[in-house]
């Protein structure tokens, strides 16, 4: 049998970097995940504790610099190369580090002239540092005649040196060095504080968002934790980008979560595959993206967002289905595994599970807000009619329709209205019985009531009475100034109004009328 020698070629480092991600913000969430490991391990060996333990990005749009510096292990100066130099070949395990693919720390040599990683371990009086230079990197896959294979490619592009450093410093630190100007989005502050909120393993903002003391409370009953770090940027926190109130498109809050589902799901043999929560509200309609970064159920893994705020979107009834909730699916079993993108769980008969369950309590959702939606259509039906019901029996008193013909119309059309009153009401009667059964329902009915008001105890009948003498009186009728058969004109020329001009306009001008001839 012959041996032969086999050849990695160098364009495996353009896969490796900017052809595994679409998204180049990814970056980001890929070294705090690399810092978050490195503080679990930090505290596990007391060099750190979970208070003092930090993950620090700084972003300097002037000097085109971004750095993510955590305090954890550090790389001893032996392991150094051997962690930092290879590619795709991490000692992590996938059971329990968040990465574990060893591809993620290379993914900055895409967007920037040179990476740069410096690393000092807690005991060593030495610090190492490792410049990759992306510039050199991108001309070597761009020339055609360059037939390097990726190994001798890393050596010409990587420079390794060491420096003194105080013996009781610890840390890793990554800088993007010359960012380019394509990815001036990672430059963005703001942006990336966004983002970050969405993806990262951070903790909620107690102060915005008070239904997290909920979340907790029910994670502590069913023993369940959620990895959270200090992360900054900029000096400035960052934290879970729910708040209570949902914002409409003009900035206005249209609609509160008032309160949360909690939920486990177990395969068939009684494992945990996951655990829930959704925020529930009135439903008033499809979240809407602007000013909204919290809208959808978004999945996680160690806390950390896989995929975007779509991912789960699949599983539900109706694709937007999923913008009318906020929410977290942690995924918990331990063959849920990130694909290598992190957009989504390799295929598997747990995975399948899993997507069976949550279609399953998705649909109970779909249910959820459409029944929702009825029970506010039947109270809208039911106050509908009594506006009117007020509206035709006033004009009926006082003589403000024009005509029989116009006050006939809007009989039958009152009468219309009162029949769907009657139905609407016995469709809220029907929710409020399933709402009996259905904790989570009776919340929604008992907020919507609480807005819309009540149904009513009963339909009332219409008041026909034309006015205090039994008689019957129209608007022409209070032209004192004109004869009978002017009056009739003049209701002639109000009928034809009611037909050419909309009712506001119409009704401006027979004041007018009113005004020349009462």
């Amino acid at each position: 049998m012959t041996v032969e020698t086999y050849k990695i070629g160098k364009n495996i480092l353009e896969n490796l970097t900017s052809g595994m991600y679409t998204d180049s913000k990814f970056i980001y969430r890929e070294y705090v995940q690399n810092s978050a490991d490195a503080i679990d391990l930090a505290i596990q060996q007391n060099i750190v504790d979970k208070q003092n333990a930090k993950i620090l990005i700084n972003i300097n749009p002037q000097l085109r610099i971004i750095t993510i510096e955590d305090n954890a292990t550090g790389i001893s100066q032996v392991d150094a190369v051997s962690l930092l130099d290879n590619v795709a070949d991490s000692m992590k395990d996938k059971n329990i580090n968040k990465g574990f693919r060893g591809i993620g720390r290379l993914g900055g040599l895409a967007y920037c002239k040179k990476l740069v990683f410096e690393t000092s371990a807690y005991g060593e009086d030495i610090k190492t540092i490792m410049t990759w230079d992306a510039d050199l990197l991108h001309k070597i896959l761009n020339d055609p005649k360059d037939k390097s294979d990726a190994a001798s490619v890393i050596d010409r592009i990587v420079n390794l040196k060491t420096e003194s450093e105080k013996s009781n410093e610890h840390y890793f630190k990554v800088s993007l060095v010359d960012v380019k100007e394509s990815n001036n989005n990672l430059l963005d502050k703001d942006l990336i504080r966004e983002y970050l909120s969405q993806v990262a393993p951070v903790d909620f903002n107690k102060t915005i968002f008070l239904l997290s003391g909920k979340i907790r409370e029910e994670m502590s009953y069913h023993n369940k934790t959620l990895d959270t770090y200090n992360v900054f940027i900029n000096n400035d926190s960052i934290y879970k980008t729910y708040q209570n109130s949902l914002i409409d498109t003009n900035g206005t809050c249209y609609d509160k979560i008032s309160d949360i589902d909690y939920r486990e799901f177990y395969n068939k043999v009684g494992e945990l595959l996951a655990w829930s929560w959704v925020g529930i509200s009135k439903f008033d309609k499809c979240i809407p993206e602007k000013n909204n970064p919290q809208r959808c159920i978004r999945l996680k893994k160690s806390n950390i967002q896989l995929g975007n705020s779509d991912t789960l979107s699949f599983l539900h009834k109706e694709t937007r289905g999923n913008g009318y909730f906020i929410g977290e699916v942690h995924a918990m079993h331990p063959e849920l595994i990130p694909n290598a993108r992190r957009d989504y769980f390799n295929n598997n008969e747990t995975l399948l599970e899993l997507e069976a369950k949550l279609r399953e309590y998705f649909n109970s959702l779909y249910n959820l807000y459409h029944l929702a939606n009825d029970q506010k259509n039947a109270i809208k039906k039911q106050n509908e009619y009594i506006q009117k019901k007020q509206e035709y029996e006033e004009k009926s008193q006082t003589g403000l329709f024009v005509n029989a013909e116009e006050q006939q119309k809007e009989l039958k059309y009152l009468e219309e209205l009162k029949n769907n009153a009657e139905k609407a009401k016995k469709i809220s009667e029907n929710i409020d019985k399933k709402a009996e059964e259905n904790k989570i329902l009776k919340n929604v009915v008992t907020f919507i009531k609480k807005d819309y008001g009540n149904d009513l105890d009963e339909i009332p009948e219409i008041q026909i009475e034309q006015n205090q003498n039994n008689k019957k009186v129209y608007r022409s009728n209070k032209l004192n100034k004109l004869n009978r058969e002017q009056r009739k004109l003049i209701s002639k020329v109000y009928d034809i109004l009611n037909k050419i001009l909309d009712p506001e306009t119409a009704e401006c001008v027979k004041q007018k009328i009113e005004e020349e001839f009462s």
